[in-house]
C-alpha cells in the first residue's frame, strides 16, 4: 500500500522533482546494446577494478555536492539500461528501504541458472536462495532463514570448526620451508574453507588439510574453485551459450562438467545424512542436531532443499571467506604492532573458545572491518529497485539499477580520516561515527549473506588460531590490493612467513 502511494504520489508530482536525465553521468546513451559499458570497462584497469574507472568518472562529470552518477548501459541492466551509482551510505540506505518485498540484485547470475535448472534431479524445485528472484526466493529463504540466520546455528560447530583450525595449523606448520615461508598461500586457504564449510553444510570431515589428500576429494576441491574462477569468462566472453545450444560454448561446458561433479557429490553426502537421521530418530533433542539434519527434517526427506542449500552455502563460503582470511592476515603482517595487540587479546582469552569468548574479541572485530573497508570481499552491491522513487531531489524510474562500489566508500576521507592507513581502533573508539552503510561487507536487510554467521565463525576461529601460534611477515614485494572476478580477490599472490611465538 505504501509502494503504490509513493508511486502514485511520484507520478503526480514528478514535475517538482528533476528527472533522471539530468543526474550529472556521461552524455546521450552511449553505443547500441553497449551503452557506456566501454567507459566501465575502460583499459588499463577494465572489469577487474571497474571502480578506478567510476571514480575517475566521478571526478569527470560530478560538481560539489553531487552524490551520484548517471549511466546507461543494457547489457549490465537489460533492457531498460538505466544505472546509477551512488557516493553516499544515508542515500544508498534510502534507496533500500524502497527494495520491496523480493528484493532484485539484477542479472549477473544467468549462466548458473541455466546449468542448475539442467540438474532436474537437485533443482526441481528451486535454483536455490543466490540466484532466485521474486516470490520463490521468498519461499526458499523464509524456509531456511531460522536455520541459518541465528546466531545459535553456528555456534553449534563452535568445537568442529576449532578442530579444523587446529588440523589447518599442523598443516601450516608441514608446508612452511626450512624459513618458516610459504609462497602462494591462497590456495590453502581455500582448503580450509572448503573443509569448514563442508563440515559445516555436509556433515563431514573431507581432508583437504592433508599434506597429500585423497585423490576423490582433490577432484572436488579443484572442480569447485575451477567453477568460481569461470566467472569473468562469462562477463568478459561472447554470450553464445544465450542464443545457441549452451554447451557448445567452451567456459559454458567446462563450468557445467565442474558443476556436475560437486553436485553428485554433495548429492552423496545429503543422502548419507537423511540415513543418519532415521537411525537416530528420537534419539537426540532438536540441539543436537546440525544443520543440514534440520533442514532434512523441516523439509522432509524428498525434498531438494537441503542438498540446494547445501550446495549455496559451499559456493558462497569457499573463496569469500578464504580471500577475506588472506587479505586480514596481509594487514596485520604489514602493520606489526596491530598484530601483537591482536595476539595480546587472544592470549586473554585462552585456546579453548566458548561462545562468550568469541563475543569478547572487541580488537578481532575491529581489524576485520578494517580489513573489510580497505580489501573489500564484495567489488560491488545494489539493487534493481521495483518502483518509481525520489532519491536526492531526482525522480529514479522503476527498473534502474542503483549500485555503490565498497571501495569508493571505504575510501573517503570525509568518512575515513586518513583512510589509506589500517587502524583497527576507529571501530571501536569512533564506531558511532562511522555510517552503519558505510561497510558491509555481507550486505543487509532480506539479502544478506546466507552464510555470514557461519563465514564470521570461521575468520574468528582461524585467526585466532593462526596468531596466537605464529608471527606472520609479509614478503611480497609490493602493497597489495584486490581486483574483482565474482568477487573481489588479491591482486597479487600472498606470501607469508610463519615464525613460531
Amino acid at each position: 500500500m505504501a509502494t503504490r502511494f509513493l508511486t502514485n504520489h511520484l507520478r503526480r508530482y514528478s514535475t517538482a522533482l528533476n528527472p533522471f536525465e539530468e543526474i550529472p553521468g556521461p552524455p546521450g546513451k552511449g553505443f547500441p546494446i553497449l551503452g557506456h559499458s566501454h567507459l566501465l570497462l575502460k583499459k588499463p584497469h577494465k572489469f577487474g577494478k571497474a571502480w578506478e574507472n567510476v571514480r575517475a568518472l566521478k571526478k569527470q562529470y560530478l560538481r560539489e555536492g553531487d552524490k551520484m552518477l548517471r549511466m546507461h548501459s543494457p547489457l549490465f541492466n537489460p533492457p531498460h539500461g538505466n544505472i546509477l551509482f551512488i557516493f553516499d551510505p544515508q542515500l544508498y540506505q534510502e534507496m533500500l528501504t524502497h527494495e520491496g518485498k523480493y528484493p532484485c540484485r539484477g542479472p549477473g547470475f544467468d549462466p548458473f541458472i541455466m546449468m542448475r535448472k539442467m540438474r532436474k534431479d537437485i533443482y526441481s524445485e528451486t535454483v536455490g536462495v543466490l540466484m532466485e528472484e521474486g516470490e520463490k526466493w521468498h519461499e526458499m529463504r523464509s524456509k531456511v532463514q531460522q536455520d541459518l540466520m541465528r546466531p545459535k546455528s553456528a555456534h553449534f560447530y563452535i568445537d568442529e570448526i576449532q578442530k579444523v583450525s587446529d588440523d589447518f595449523i599442523e598443516f601450516i606448520r608441514q608446508k612452511r620451508t626450512h624459513d618458516n615461508n610459504i609462497d602462494n598461500f591462497l590456495p590453502d586457504l581455500y582448503r580450509y574453507t572448503f573443509e569448514s564449510i563442508c563440515c559445516i553444510s555436509l556433515d563431514t570431515r573431507l581432508g583437504c588439510l592433508q599434506l597429500n589428500m585423497d585423490p576423490e576429494i582433490a577432484k572436488v576441491f579443484k572442480a569447485s574453485n575451477d567453477f568460481l574462477a569461470s566467472f569473468p569468462e562469462f562477463t568478459s566472453g561472447v554470450p553464445t551459450w544465450k542464443f545457441l545450444p549452451p554447451r557448445w560454448n567452451k567456459t559454458f561446458r567446462t563450468a557445467q562438467g565442474n558443476l556436475d561433479i560437486l553436485l553428485d557429490f554433495s548429492k552423496i553426502q545429503v543422502e548419507d545424512a537423511i540415513k543418519r537421521i532415521n537411525k537416530k530418530a528420537n534419539e537426540e533433542s532438536d540441539n543436537d542436531l546440525s544443520l543440514l539434519e534440520r533442514m532434512i527434517l523441516r523439509n522432509g526427506p524428498e525434498s531438494t532443499f537441503p542438498i540446494v542449500m547445501a550446495i549455496d552455502l559451499i559456493f558462497a563460503g569457499i573463496d569469500t571467506t578464504g580471500n577475506s582470511l588472506g587479505l586480514l592476515l596481509y594487514h596485520l603482517a604489514q602493520n606489526p604492532e596491530k598484530q601483537d595487540k591482536l595476539r595480546e587479546e587472544f592470549k586473554s582469552i585462552g585456546s579453548n573458545l566458548t561462545v562468550k569468548d568469541l563475543d569478547k574479541m572487541k580488537y578481532f572485530k575491529g581489524c576485520l572491518q578494517e580489513s573489510f573497508r580497505l580489501t573489500p570481499t564484495l567489488a560491488i552491491n545494489g539493487r534493481v529497485i521495483p518502483e518509481d522513487i525520489e532519491l536526492d531531489g531526482y525522480h529514479i524510474p522503476a527498473k534502474t539499477a542503483c549500485w555503490h562500489y565498497h571501495q569508493l566508500f571505504g575510501e573517503d576521507p570525509e568518512m575515513f580520516p586518513e583512510p589509506k592507513k589500517f587502524k583497527p581502533e576507529r571501530w571501536i573508539e569512533n564506531k558511532k561515527d562511522i555510517h552503519p552503510m558505510a561497510v558491509r561487507s555481507f550486505s543487509r536487510g532480506p539479502r544478506m549473506c546466507i552464510g555470514k554467521r557461519f563465514a564470521e565463525l570461521e575468520l574468528q576461529i582461524a585467526t585466532h588460531r593462526i596468531i596466537s601460534n605464529f608471527e606472520v611477515k609479509w614478503r611480497g614485494k609490493d602493497n597489495m590490493g584486490v581486483t574483482q572476478v565474482l568477487i573481489n580477490v588479491p591482486d597479487h599472490q600472498l606470501d607469508f612467513q610463519f615464525n613460531d611465538v
